[in-house]
């Protein structure tokens, strides 16, 4: 499954539906298919929010791959906005408290602790962040 999205957060719906078809097609159980939602949703955001600052109108439809194949799903969501290694991203303090906690990086947080097989690439001048999840029990 491949779907195109606009660099725009009025898409949200289409691709939390887009994953959720995409699952229930392939007999996912509910907490992978939460899991994988809201890891997807988050990347999806800090793309719209962030990945696009310098040049917010410019760029080409964020595109969101997915593939099952043997009990796991590979994700592929690539964007053409500026360089962003999530992976590079620093750890959020998660033990500080509401006051003291920077705000951001909790979307990486749930890519590092939900799903496996993480990449990062740059290619084509698109950012590609690939991950898998195996939702076999």
């Amino acid at each position: 499954m491949m779907i195109d999205l606009a660099v725009d957060m009025v898409e949200l719906d289409r691709l939390t539906s887009a994953v959720e078809a995409f699952c229930d097609e392939h007999d996912v159980p509910d907490k992978t298919v939460m899991q994988l939602t809201l890891v997807i949703e988050e990347l999806f955001t800090n793309i719209v929010s962030y990945g696009y600052l310098d040049s917010p109108t410019a760029g080409t439809p964020v595109t969101l791959a997915m593939a099952a194949l043997d009990g796991v799903i590979k994700i592929d969501l690539s964007d053409d906005g500026r360089a962003f290694n999530p992976l590079a991203a620093p750890e959020p303090d998660l033990d500080a408290d509401l006051e003291g906690r920077q705000i951001g990086g909790l979307g990486v947080h749930f890519l590092r602790t939900m799903m496996q097989d993480l990449c990062y690439s740059r290619r084509g001048g698109r950012n590609h962040v690939g991950f898998s999840k195996g939702y076999l029990e």
